[in-house]
């Protein structure tokens, strides 16, 4: 009885997966959010593991990320008229860009988020990834 050789990763989720790892560090240095970019540290580190989790998540982050960036132009003057007599100052500064650095930032996230989507639901990836769904990432 012969055991099937393992599958190698696809090229496009290692270069998603080094972009998202990049990403995370970079978010980790400047302070920013440090939870998000730790659990998307852990993100990367299923993927690397090939644990059916791992796509999942992957799959939860593009959609998430999508919506946002999808709604990112739209929520800021909402976000600027709501804080508008707060104290807090992270508003005022992000609606203080210019429209189309705002537009550009969105569009750019979106891209990002897309081919997260694409790499995602590819077939290659699907089947890089083992079929018995298991929660435990370092296993």
């Amino acid at each position: 009885m012969s055991t099937p050789t393992p599958m190698a990763m696809p090229k496009r989720l290692m270069l998603l997966l080094a972009l998202l790892s990049a990403i995370a560090a970079g978010g980790l240095w400047l302070n920013w959010l440090p939870l998000l970019w730790v659990l998307v540290l852990l993100l990367v580190l299923g993927c690397l593991g090939r644990q059916k989790a791992g796509l999942i998540l992957l799959r939860l982050l593009g959609m998430a990320g999508l919506a946002l960036f999808a709604t990112l132009p739209f929520m800021l003057p909402q976000l600027a008229a709501q804080f508008a007599g707060a104290s807090a100052q992270w508003p005022e500064q992000l609606t203080g860009l210019p429209s189309s650095a705002i537009w550009l930032i969105s569009g750019t996230g979106a891209l990002l988020c897309g081919f997260i989507l694409w790499v995602a639901f590819g077939n290659k990836t699907a089947r890089f990834f083992r079929p018995q769904m298991r929660f435990n990432i370092l296993g």
